[in-house]
């Protein structure tokens, strides 16, 4: 058994049991002060910070206010000396008793505020908080009842023996007088006779002395039966001579579960106590050696394994003391079952052993992220010290590779209160990266408010990579590193099932190294190897982000083409395009280990899906025989597997060429569409725009715009589109006819970094009210960098430039990116208006969009209104903006002015 001189660490408990675990340096526990405030004013233990230089009050607990009668606050404007009754001096003499006694505790008399004086234990301890004051930590024990049981049976030691002084010292002077009697008596007879009659007085007096001195010392041996027999606290008389209990109180009784104190008497503390103690020595050697310690020292607090008549074991603390009773040496004790505090410190000492050896990181952070503890595990897995990311936050440990949006969502589940778990691509402190599933929540304090944070994060690096490694041998060529066979057709299966629901066209080219069998039959397998890997490295940087590369197999590689802007017939141009951009690369030589090497390609081109039913194997089918046919024209060559489609293909480039010149040459053409209300009055107009051909004649958008968006071609042609408008709208407002024109913006144009800059310029050059105009963008431009478009309107909105969403419900319609959107206007596609007074279908997604922009407080534009029941039954519906046939065909700007004015 461990001797325990008294109760420490009660506070270091509660702090171990909040996983709040603190290292501890030369004699001073540094904790943080307003942790351990909120801790300690939980427990029921009488808790103190005290200012070891002035002895005021710097904090104490809700049990220290019931304690002393005062609120928290008003014990932080007390000194520990407006408690203590002892003087300076008699302070200094406890002081100097406990330190001869060797005690690590001070026994005073404290005064409450109902001026009861109580005596109490004082246990403090050096602590240095995290501001770097220093404070005593102080924890007060009443000991009242102890106190005075003990007191009054050394009171009843102490007067005996007065007494018998007392009682000696009135015999020696009463033979002294007995003498001067008798020598009084040979000198004067008449002297004796007095002396005699002084002597019997004197003696009567001293014999109702002796009387009254008895009948005190009866009253005072009552007393302390009394207290001794009332007391609460269970305790014993031994005699240390033959180990026997001579004496005990009831609630000793009832402790020990005797059925009387005769019983109790009848026992040892052999029958009371286990053959071993809990470190395993034996329960008689190690009693008899506190017992001739108390002997030696007079008193000895320790810890004692118990045993109850039935078997059950109990942990007390027994508080020994050694007194006198007439001519005896006793021992008493007193007991308190500790069982349930040493079973709560067992328990609260295995949590935070798990926690401080838990293999995963842990670490508790205040409410704005500084952490306050980590365990060994975070120390070992990131590389930093205790020191350095002590009241760090953790974002120092940031890679940079986490998605923002993965932190919003952290915090918007930790701010209401919930658990968030995630992976955080972080970084040691060596710069090593690591990937750590983590789960945060919130600690809550007992009034139920989240006072911490508490994250538990495992390194799932190996994992990942492995799970990688995995994915990169089934999905991966390990020669070049390029997407194989089987990740090919996979995505192509992709393709077939969104070009199928979509209604657009892709890609798919099959390349094939022309004579690589000779290449590699000339030169070793290496410098083959060496040149298909050249080879796909020079091909993938001719692609966009999207398209897929794959090595098929041995010299064949494939190309997959996605359709960005799912236009229609589209596909086989850029085919196409990218086939020509490969034959020009490599006119360039390859240069392997200092040898030159000149390769050619030859490229099959196919479109898919061509019918319902479509699959990766006929796909590849296709290109594989539009591949044999290139090869058999001689290789170096392109074949679709349709002839007609190449020559679409051919179409498109010339159509390109002719558009970039007629820009330059002015051949494009300005026509407006009116908007009207229900009541037929005109609102606006939108901007349509029509190529004056030299040879053509008048085109229709369809014709360019699908080409122009390919390219760079959109941002000259939308640059000029809103240049006119904005000039249109400030010639009108001159005339006091103001317009409000809507015009089409093309994403790539909007999403350049100097669109907005540029917009304001051109507004202030054509002197045009930005109110008056409205900017039409797709769904599909917010699904990319959400944050950046939606700043760029937010800066246009701010000079009155007012934006609508066209062909609202095509797309990607969604509430959570609309409603961070500053819009004023939704446009419904032709195709839902249509056929919304007959098709229930058609009607019922017309009035759901009504219904968004009803409770969003949206205008609502209509296209394609050619019927008066359309129009009917929009205005039914809603107050609503027509635009179609019905109302006014597209014309040239200057002819509908002069129409509609």
């Amino acid at each position: 058994m461990i001797k325990n001189t008294t109760i420490k660490v009660v506070l270091f408990s509660l702090l171990i049991s909040a996983l709040l675990i603190l290292p501890i340096s030369h004699g001073y526990v540094r904790a943080n002060e307003q942790l351990l405030s909120s801790l300690l004013s939980q427990h029921s233990t009488i808790m103190l910070f005290i200012d070891p230089a002035s002895g005021a009050i710097v904090d104490a607990n809700q049990a220290a206010a019931r304690f002393y009668g005062f609120t928290i606050d008003e014990l932080k404007t007390k000194s520990i000396q407006d408690f203590n009754i002892l003087d300076p001096s008699e302070v200094a003499a406890e002081r100097e008793r406990a330190r001869s006694e060797e005690r690590s505790y001070f026994v005073f008399p404290h005064l409450s505020a109902n001026r009861i004086v109580r005596t109490v234990e004082v246990h403090s301890s050096p602590m240095k908080l995290t501001d770097g004051r220093e404070v005593l930590f102080s924890v007060i024990h009443d000991i009242t009842g102890k106190a005075v049981a003990e007191e009054e049976l050394l009171t009843f030691q102490n007067r005996l023996q007065e007494l018998v002084v007392q009682r000696t010292q009135q015999l020696q002077e009463s033979q002294k007088q007995q003498k001067r009697i008798l020598i009084g008596a040979l000198i004067l007879q008449m002297l004796v006779i007095m002396a005699l009659l002084i002597n019997m007085r004197k003696r009567k007096e001293i014999s109702d002395a002796l009387r009254k001195e008895q009948s005190a010392l009866l009253e005072s041996r009552a007393y302390n039966r009394l207290l001794f027999d009332d007391s609460h606290i269970p305790l014993v008389v031994m005699d240390p001579t033959n180990f026997n209990f001579i004496d005990c109180n009831d609630a000793a009784v009832r402790i020990y579960g005797a059925l009387s104190r005769d019983e109790l008497l009848s026992w040892t503390p052999a029958m009371v106590s286990p053959p071993f103690q809990q470190d395993g020595t034996a329960s008689g050697k190690l009693g008899y050696e506190f017992i001739h310690e108390c002997l030696s020292k007079g008193s000895l607090v320790f810890d004692w394994l118990h045993q109850r008549p039935n078997g059950e074991l109990w942990d007390a603390e027994i508080r020994l003391v050694r007194f006198q009773h007439q001519d005896r040496t006793l021992l008493q004790f007193s007991v308190q079952d500790i069982t349930e505090r040493k079973r709560s410190d067992h328990e609260i000492r295995k949590l935070s052993q798990a926690v401080e050896q838990s293999p995963d990181s842990i670490l508790i952070t205040d409410l704005d992220g500084h952490i306050e503890y980590v365990n060994e595990a975070f120390l070992t897995h990131t590389g930093y010290t205790r020191e350095e990311i002590q009241g760090e936050n953790p974002r120092l440990l940031q890679s940079g590779l986490t998605p923002s949006e993965t932190y919003d969502s952290m915090w918007a589940s930790l701010q209401r209160g919930e658990t968030w778990r995630g992976e955080l691509y972080n970084q040691r402190k060596n710069g090593s990266e690591m990937v750590e599933f983590v789960t945060i929540a919130p600690v809550r304090d007992t009034d139920g408010k989240v006072s911490h944070y508490l994250a538990i994060k495992q390194d799932i690096s190996d994992k990942k990579q492995a799970a990688a490694q995995i994915h990169r041998l089934s999905f991966f060529d390990s020669l070049t590193g390029l997407p194989n066979r089987t990740l090919l057709m996979d995505r192509l299966e992709q393709a077939c099932s969104s070009g199928r629901h979509m209604h657009y066209q892709e890609a798919l080219l099959l390349l094939n190294i022309d004579r690589f069998k000779l290449i590699n039959d000339a030169h070793s397998l290496v410098t083959g190897d060496a040149l298909l890997r050249a080879f796909s490295n020079r091909i993938s940087g001719l692609l966009r982000d999207g398209d897929t590369i794959a090595r098929v197999a041995g010299d064949e590689f494939a190309i997959l083409l996605p359709d960005p802007n799912k236009g229609h017939g589209q596909a086989n141009r850029r085919a196409l395009s990218v086939a020509e951009k490969i034959h020009q690369q490599l006119q360039q030589p390859i240069i392997i280990e200092g040898e030159v090497f000149l390769v050619t390609t030859s490229v099959g081109i196919t479109t898919f899906p061509e019918k319902a039913n479509e699959t990766p194997a006929n796909i590849m089918r296709r290109a594989d025989t539009a591949l044999h046919r290139a090869k058999g024209a001689g290789g170096n060559q392109t074949a679709f597997f349709e002839i007609g489609m190449g020559e679409e293909a051919e179409r498109s480039f010339r159509t390109e060429r002719e558009l970039r010149h007629g820009i330059a040459a002015g051949e494009l053409r300005l026509f407006l569409q009116p908007q009207v209300n229900s009541n037929r009055d005109l609102v606006g107009a939108e901007v349509l725009v029509r190529w004056q051909h030299p040879t053509q004649g008048l085109l229709p958008p369809a014709v360019f715009i699908p080409i122009a968006e390919e390219s760079d071609l959109i941002i000259e042609l939308g640059t000029w589109v809103l240049t006119e408008s904005c000039r249109l709208i400030a010639r009108q407002a001159q005339l006091g006819l103001p317009l409000r024109l809507s015009v089409n913006m093309s994403p790539r144009h909007f999403r350049q970094s100097n669109f907005v800059p540029w917009v304001k310029q051109m507004l202030s050059a054509t002197g045009a009210d930005p109110t008056n105009l409205t900017l039409e963008i797709t769904e599909g431009l917010v699904i990319d960098n959400i944050d950046d478009i939606v700043a760029k309107m937010s800066s246009l909105a701010e000079i009155g430039i007012h934006f609508s969403v066209d062909d609202f419900g095509t797309g990607y319609s969604s509430l959570a990116y609309l409603k961070r959107l500053p819009i004023h206007e939704l446009k419904i596609d032709r195709t839902f208006v249509q056929d919304a007074p007959n098709d229930p279908n058609d009607a019922a997604l017309v009035e759901t969009i009504l219904a968004v922009a009803s409770h969003m407080h949206l205008k609502v534009v209509a296209e394609g209104v050619e019927t008066e029941e359309q129009a009917a039954f929009l205005n039914a519906r809603g107050d609503v903006i027509h635009q179609g046939y019905l109302f006014g065909k597209p014309g040239p700007a200057d002819e509908w002015i002069a129409k509609w004015s």
